[in-house]
């Protein structure tokens, strides 16, 4: 059944041929709202009832979303959302394409920005980053089928970023203190850009995130991603995390008061100092890693190890990053036997 079909009762013997007309559109035009799955329900004294179902599909592109609109905003980045169009015509939306400019431009859609394709059929929101503080930005969003068709693009709306916010902590690093509490520890901003109100600490699980995911995506975009504020004065701070046998990549902002309202700066970078696998409980926690040679090829390792539990240990994990232009993007593993 679809919304606007009602049920059509046929006269017995009215098709003697056993060919019935269902006329979808009512007299009018089909439209790519009248796509999708129908069903026939044939009512027979003799052989009882029989159905059968048959999808429809349109032959058009995907009508455009609803106008983005600005869910927060920050100096050097956008984070939209939009409602998905109201029918796909029974072709599956596979990717949204979202359009930014700078709305200075003499013509419009030509002034600098970029058009980012978001390969999620389910996604109704992205941060756009790198952008120019305190400047203007129309955008809109298109709707991309599984089999390729382009829709028009939504409304435009226009969204101004933030003057210039604080740069980025430093120094970000991690270590358990318990088994579930996590001590993050940063240096301010070199650039506070104003009297900073209070630093937040990001704590995005990544074990069901892939490579690029986790590069392309703000922490504020993650799934499971959570949060903790700390006053102005902090550089140190304790989080619980919910869940062991996890890795969790912490990030650093800080926030300052400009023209009555907040404008959170720049995340810190994902560093392997920032990067914290959580242990399972009761199992030793090795300390004081620290390298003691390296090659072109080879790094060695040298730790501390706690007394060992009731049970013997059979080996060690080592997590290792890349270099820093790909930190957060590629985790490989090793083990130690000895």
């Amino acid at each position: 059944s679809r919304v606007g079909i009602g049920r059509r009762d046929l006269r017995e013997g009215h098709f003697p041929n056993g060919t019935a007309v269902l006329d979808i559109g009512i007299g009018r035009r089909l439209t790519i709202c009248d796509a999708g799955t129908y069903t026939c329900v044939a009512n027979s004294s003799s052989r009882g009832i029989h159905s059968r179902d048959f999808v429809l599909t349109i032959n058009t592109v995907p009508p455009p979303p609803s106008r983005p609109d600005p869910t927060r905003v920050g100096s050097t980045w956008i984070s939209i959302a939009w409602d998905e169009p109201n029918c796909d015509g029974g072709h599956r939306i596979a990717a949204f394409d979202i359009d930014y400019r700078e709305s200075a431009a003499v013509f419009p859609f030509t002034g600098a920005g970029g058009n980012i394709r978001v390969h999620n059929g389910s996604a109704r929101n992205y941060t756009i980053r790198n952008l120019d503080t305190n400047t203007q930005y129309s955008v809109r969003v298109r709707a991309i089928s599984a089999d390729f068709r382009t829709g028009g693009y939504s409304p435009t709306n226009r969204i101004t970023t933030l003057p210039p916010a604080p740069s980025e902590p430093r120094d970000v690093r991690v270590r358990l203190v318990t088994p579930l509490i996590v001590e993050v520890s940063w240096r301010e901003p070199a650039v506070p850009n104003g009297h900073i109100l209070h630093f937040t600490v990001y704590a995005i699980p990544i074990v069901a995130f892939e490579p690029e995911r986790r590069r392309r995506q703000a922490a504020i975009d993650l799934p499971g991603t959570f949060k903790k504020i700390f006053p102005a004065s902090s550089t140190q701070g304790n989080i619980t995390v919910p869940d062991h046998s996890v890795t969790y990549q912490f990030q650093v902002s800080a926030s300052v008061y400009i023209g009555g309202q907040e404008n959170e700066g720049n995340f810190s970078g994902i560093t392997p100092e920032s990067t914290i696998h959580i242990p399972k409980p009761g199992l030793p926690i090795p300390q004081n890693v620290r390298v003691v040679s390296f090659d072109n090829t080879s790094v060695t390792l040298l730790w501390d190890y706690p007394p060992p539990p009731g049970e013997p240990i059979i080996n060690f994990k080592i997590t290792y990053a890349g270099p820093v232009a790909s930190l957060g993007e590629e985790f490989g593993e090793r083990t130690s036997t000895s």
